[in-house]
């Protein structure tokens, strides 16, 4: 496969999020219940928050609102993000990405890119992309992509469909992992050219 650009989700794909979310979920939702498997049972079932809070806690619309802003005022903070962690074998994974000459960029939706890079840092991740592009709520996915100069075929890997739909516009080789947020047939929904269980994986891809 001749890939020469690899276009990278971070939350859910490399890095394990969804102790994140849970906890602060629990922590904005005191009288919730779910465990943490039946939390992203709904979850990759496509369950929006706003759903959750209405059928099992019968918020109303302004709960709603306040819930969402103090969910967006805190998912990015420090503190939070000290519950990721790194999918298992990941830095083997750019080692051999970097020694066969691939170019990385990281594409991700994080709000913060002072505390993302910070911890791309922590966790020994920075120096591996050629470029690291952070919508910051100012652009999409979409509009930075446009911003890079490439050279060759590209791919995206990413674990929700809005990864799919954006590698689709610019004809990229799309890649989905089953690590994050969205199950099989959530993501069987946009059609990606693969589907694989973590980001480990897309070697065997890379090599077929």
């Amino acid at each position: 496969m001749s890939i020469k650009n690899i276009f990278i989700d971070l939350d859910g794909t490399i890095l394990d999020s969804k102790l994140r979310l849970f906890l602060l979920f629990k922590h904005l939702v005191p009288d919730c219940d779910f465990t943490f498997n039946e939390y992203w049972e709904l979850k990759q079932n496509m369950y929006s928050h706003e759903t959750i809070l209405i059928k099992f806690y019968n918020y109303n619309l302004l709960e709603i609102e306040y819930f969402h802003n103090k969910w967006n005022s805190n998912i990015e903070l420090d503190h939070w993000l000290h519950y990721d962690t790194l999918i298992e074998g990941v830095h083997k994974t750019f080692d051999f990405l970097i020694s066969n000459n691939y170019k990385l960029l990281l594409l991700t939706s994080r709000q913060s890119k002072i505390n993302t890079k910070y911890q791309l840092d922590r966790l020994n991740l920075t120096n591996y992309f050629n470029n690291i592009l952070i919508t910051e709520n100012k652009a999409s996915k979409y509009e930075l992509i446009k911003t890079c100069n490439l050279n060759g075929r590209s791919m995206i890997i990413g674990d929700t469909g809005v990864d799919i739909e954006v590698g689709k516009k610019f004809n990229f080789t799309t890649v989905s992992v089953l690590s994050g947020f969205r199950n099989l047939n959530s993501l069987n929904k946009y059609n990606p050219d693969y589907i694989i269980e973590n980001f480990n994986q897309i070697i065997t891809i890379l090599n077929y």
